[in-house]
């Protein structure tokens, strides 16, 4: 259905409407990252026995929860870019929230319990808490429930894990825009996974762009599952009164080449943040096999800015050993050379590992500059490629 406001919406999900093996899962859906819906999936969760809102209702029973109170959109203030405050937030018996939102009229205010924790905030209900063996082991981060009345939506957003989002009861209708048209988005520069645009009512002289997105509309009834690959743009409403539960589970290496994870790079400085990791534990692989699948894709510049991350790394641990914990972290390119610099004075690395970091590093600069430019160089590729035999074969634990 396309509209003149921009935002045309075409193409449709593919439903399975049968149990589906997982490597036929994987070979269809995850390798070309595409999402799904899926028939089957809730069946090991006796959905209609535990996870509707008059089974919850008798399992949570008096126990507190935190809702949120809105007019709909719970979650971003576009025209702030911002959160909205947490004074909306309130909390009471689940039981009188189940009975307000199961009666709640269309002009009235939308309670919302969204992405709450189940095994750490409602261990009531681990019990009913089924499984997917299109989950490899051990791969699982997340078991969220999501219970509101009618009239929720959350805002365009991307997450960046795998997620199963199962429909328990009630009916939601999302619209999704694959990763690649970031650019049509307007990512915000405070909160970068969430959108700027108002997709229902875009303002086209703000977001001019969006004209040529284009979007997918999914509706989810209750037994259903979608499938949504990482750094899936998606806005979600509650058409009913509702329950989902959805499991987010790691990533792999190939998933992260979209221009959601090069805008972190852009965004933020020459190396890969700490803080990033402790964010989104276990979701990364190994830098050095993120840098090799770059390479095989023909990321070059991609790759390097990452391999450069292996080095400035080892510069940090190698300066800790050597003058311990009050040593700063480095934050550009600029930081890791004179650490380099300091390094090589002190005899703690040599004069032609010194010559070849400083080399690396070059490369690194023009590389966040290439990726910036959405352009590559075979020069910078070859630096990667360095840095990965060195990384494999032990050279580049001479920095510590």
């Amino acid at each position: 259905m396309a509209t003149e406001s921009g935002g045309a919406r075409c193409e449709s999900v593919e439903r399975i409407p049968e149990s589906i093996g997982t490597e036929e899962f994987f070979d269809r859906f995850i390798w070309p990252g595409r999402p799904a819906i899926l028939q089957s999936l809730s069946e090991t969760w006796d959905r209609e026995r535990r996870w509707t809102l008059n089974a919850l209702k008798g399992a949570l029973g008096e126990k507190l929860v935190r809702v949120t109170v809105s007019d709909g959109i719970y979650d971003f203030d576009r025209r702030k870019n911002d959160w909205k405050p947490r004074e909306l937030n309130i909390r009471m018996p689940f039981s009188q929230f189940a009975d307000r939102i199961a009666t709640r009229r269309n002009n009235g205010p939308c309670l919302y319990m969204h992405q709450t924790p189940i095994p750490d905030q409602l261990p009531e209900l681990n019990a009913g808490v089924g499984s997917s063996t299109l989950m490899p082991p051990g791969s699982l981060l997340a078991q969220n429930i999501w219970v509101g009345s009618s009239g929720n939506v959350s805002s365009l957003h991307f997450d960046q894990p795998n997620n199963f989002l199962m429909q328990m009861d009630g009916r939601k209708r999302l619209i999704l825009f694959d990763p690649w048209q970031w650019r049509y988005l307007y990512a915000s520069p405070q909160i970068p996974h969430f959108s700027q645009v108002d997709i229902e009512s875009p303002n086209l002289e703000a977001f001019p762009d969006f004209r040529h997105a284009r979007s997918m509309e999914v509706t989810l009834e209750a037994g259903e599952t979608l499938y949504l690959p990482p750094f899936w743009w998606h806005q979600v409403y509650s058409e009913t009164a509702s329950v989902s539960v959805n499991l987010f589970w790691k990533s792999y290496t190939h998933q992260f080449l979209v221009p959601a994870m090069f805008r972190t790079i852009q965004a933020r400085h020459a190396r890969i943040h700490t803080k990033y990791y402790e964010y989104l534990p276990g979701r990364l692989p190994r830098i050095v096999d993120f840098v090799k699948h770059a390479l095989e894709s023909g990321l070059g510049a991609v790759a390097v800015v990452f391999a450069c991350a292996l080095v400035i790394e080892q510069l940090e641990a190698a300066a800790k050993s050597a003058h311990g914990e009050s040593v700063c972290a480095v934050s550009n390119y600029a930081d890791a050379r004179r650490l380099a610099e300091k390094l090589n004075a002190a005899g703690r690395i040599g004069q032609g590992a010194f010559l070849q970091i400083v080399d690396w590093l070059g490369n690194g600069q023009r590389a966040l500059e290439l990726v910036a430019l959405s352009e590559e160089s075979e020069s910078v590729s070859v630096t990667a490629r360095q840095i990965v035999t060195a990384w494999e074969t032990g050279e580049i634990s001479f920095l510590t």
